[in-house]
């Protein structure tokens, strides 16, 4: 018999896989973004107050960017920290606000940049110019120069000023923040047309009311001052006036040659455009006033009381030889140092952009005094900071700013005397 093959299956082992382990995820936060928040908030802080010496960096900073609007972006910075801090998160704002923003702010860049341009007298150079007055304030550790809208500022009214002028550049810095105002009220602009004729239109139709109240009132006036009874005027006293008779005088005849002929136009020395000097040793000499003639000015009407002396036949005045001679002193010298001294002070001023002028210069026996008057927008504090600017271009060993002098609208630039240098060195 033909025995049966067992048929022998295969077993099919099957390998199960291990479960690999996942990384877990670490469950400590990372402060990363709030500490960098806090960082940003307080750098800010310190530019808006301007405190200390990372206070005042970190403004010029900013100033270098926008200008004499540092204090938005200081702001802004200080609102994105807290959110940071705060949040961990980036505050998100619409783009319709974003953009608004960004188009007013530009706006009012150009037209701060424009005025400050305007006030210096300046129409080149806009960009050179505002790094140069960064890079002085950063020298001398101060915020005190007029920025304007800083660099973007600048750059925008490079190009405006040379394709329309200083004129063009305002308008286009008013169209800027009225197309912003535009965006952030969702306002469109046949809107704005519609507004633009009804307000015409109801200022046209109350013109004719304006000009017949201003008719009437100036009629009114008119009749109000025709009916006003007049002040009899009151006539001035003569004045009584002693007339002296003198005996008459011949003047004898001189030869042409003799007579004293004036000089020539050509060499008659100009002396308008030259600063007055006053000299403290120079008193003006006041023509004497009689006593009873003084009296007699200050009033007519009061009664004066006056006591006669008689005078001793025997007293003799004391001779002038008792009084010590006073050398004449040269003082050519003196007076071409202050002239020299002056068109340097000028030079000095206009070449760090201050526009002040020299009016008088007091030349005294110690101290020699320069009253200078600032234009208007002028800050006193940048003509005293130049002190040491000043010192150094006068060769002068110091030099002290009174701002102002009591009383008066000038300036006071003091230094010694080059007599009174010579004499202290010879000592």
């Amino acid at each position: 018999m033909a025995q049966k093959r067992k048929t022998t299956r295969r077993k099919t082992t099957t390998t199960r896989r291990r479960p690999t382990k996942r990384g877990r995820k670490s469950s400590q936060p990372s402060y990363t973004v709030n500490l960098i928040g806090g960082i940003v908030a307080a750098l800010c802080l310190l530019a808006l107050f301007q405190t200390g010496f990372i206070g005042r960096f970190v403004a010029n900073i900013l100033r270098v960017i926008v200008g004499d609007t540092y204090v938005v972006p200081a702001l802004l910075g200080i609102a994105a920290g807290l959110a940071l801090v705060v949040t961990g998160k980036w505050p998100r704002l619409p783009g319709r606000y974003v953009w608004s923003g960004v188009l007013i702010y530009l706006g009012v860049l150009l037209w701060l940049e424009t005025s400050a341009f305007l006030q210096l007298n300046q129409h080149t150079g806009f960009v050179a110019y505002t790094w140069q007055l960064v890079g002085d304030d950063f020298a001398n550790d101060s915020v005190n120069a007029i920025l304007g809208g800083g660099t973007i500022g600048a750059l925008m009214l490079t190009v405006t000023s040379f394709l329309v002028a200083f004129v063009g550049s305002r308008i286009v810095a008013v169209a800027l923040m009225l197309v912003g105002a535009m965006i952030l009220f969702n306002v469109s602009v046949g809107q704005v047309m519609h507004v633009i004729e009804v307000v015409a239109a109801f200022c046209w139709s109350k013109a004719g009311w304006v000009a017949d109240r201003l008719m009437a009132g100036i009629a009114r006036l008119k009749q109000i001052q025709a009916n006003r009874p007049k002040r009899p005027v009151k006539q001035p006293k003569p004045a009584v006036t002693e007339t002296t008779t003198q005996p008459e005088t011949t003047t004898p005849l001189t030869a042409p040659e003799d007579k004293t002929l004036p000089t020539p136009v050509a060499e008659r020395s100009t002396t308008a455009d030259t600063v007055p000097i006053n000299v403290a040793t120079q008193r003006s000499k006041a023509p004497a006033i009689p006593p009873a003639q003084s009296a007699a000015e200050e009033g007519d009407d009061e009664p004066i009381m006056v006591s006669s002396v008689d005078e001793d036949p025997n007293y003799q005045l004391p001779d002038t030889s008792l009084l010590t001679p006073i050398p004449q002193k040269d003082q050519k010298d003196d007076y071409d140092l202050i002239e020299k001294n002056t068109k340097i002070l000028k030079q000095t001023l206009d070449s760090f952009g201050v526009d002040a002028e020299i009016k008088h210069v007091n030349l005294g026996p110690s101290v020699t005094e320069y009253e200078l008057h600032p234009a208007i927008g002028v800050k006193v504090s940048r003509i005293v900071n130049l002190a040491d600017d000043l010192a150094l271009a006068l060769a002068a060993k110091d030099i002290r700013i009174e701002a102002p002098i009591p009383a008066s609208h000038l300036l006071g630039s003091k230094c010694q005397t080059a007599r009174f240098q010579r004499c202290r060195s010879e000592k």
